[in-house]
């Protein structure tokens, strides 16, 4: 495999799966089991990148708490370039808590990423320079509009936008490489998961569509050259 330099841009944080034993009964007690790991879409497509032999960084906000330091150690010892991750003194790292059925289906999904606000326009336009050395970006759509913005108006070679849906098996989806990828996960607050800003190069001007995918696990928006 050819190896490619590529930026993963959005949410490291940890995921909780909280599976009940019995029928989940709202406003009570429900006996749940619980199981916890690292997750976050750019934290997961970096890792895999870097397992697969690639040069990833990545560009994250984590709170400076044991979960952070945790997430840190892992993409670290992974080879992943963590130059442009920032600790924040007085949050908390994200986290993201699913409550299950016993079947498996989700009853409620408890997201705590307030701290992901941090990856705006102002602090993204700043690590532009650092960016613009890395030819490939995946964005996570999960970050402020104004962040996603400030990307895409800051790649020059962003030609037009196209858009891909991956259904399980995950793993076998293929699609060509692209400038930017913008990648939504369905944890994502539903006015930023189903109206996701779509950018298209237009002769003297960026226009900025519209539009809306319900359907699918994930939902992957990607823009190439």
């Amino acid at each position: 495999m050819t190896r490619t330099d590529i930026a993963c841009i959005g949410a490291a944080h940890m995921d909780r799966i909280a599976r009940c034993w019995e029928a989940f009964v709202w406003r009570a007690s429900n006996p749940v089991t619980v199981m916890s790991s690292h997750g976050g879409v750019a934290r997961n497509v970096a890792l895999n990148l870097a397992r697969l032999g690639q040069r990833v960084k990545l560009v994250s906000v984590l709170g400076e708490d044991e979960e952070g330091a945790a997430i840190s150690a892992e993409l670290c010892s992974a080879g992943v370039d963590l130059s442009d991750v920032t600790r924040l003194t007085g949050l908390s790292t994200a986290s993201y808590t699913a409550v299950l059925d016993p079947t498996g289906e989700l009853m409620v999904g408890l997201a705590d990423a307030d701290i992901y606000e941090n990856l705006g326009s102002a602090h993204l336009k700043a690590l532009m320079p650092s960016l613009a050395a890395w030819p490939f970006w995946v964005v996570d759509a999960n970050l402020p509009e104004a962040g996603i913005g400030a990307l895409v108006g800051g790649r020059r070679t962003v030609l037009h936008c196209r858009c891909l849906r991956s259904r399980p098996p995950r793993h076998s989806v293929s699609c060509p490489i692209s400038a930017i990828s913008i990648c939504c996960s369905p944890t994502a607050p539903r006015h930023r998961r189903c109206c996701a800003s779509r950018w298209r190069r237009r002769p003297r001007l960026w226009r900025r569509e519209r539009f809306c995918v319900r359907s699918g696990l994930s939902r992957f928006y990607y823009v190439g050259r």
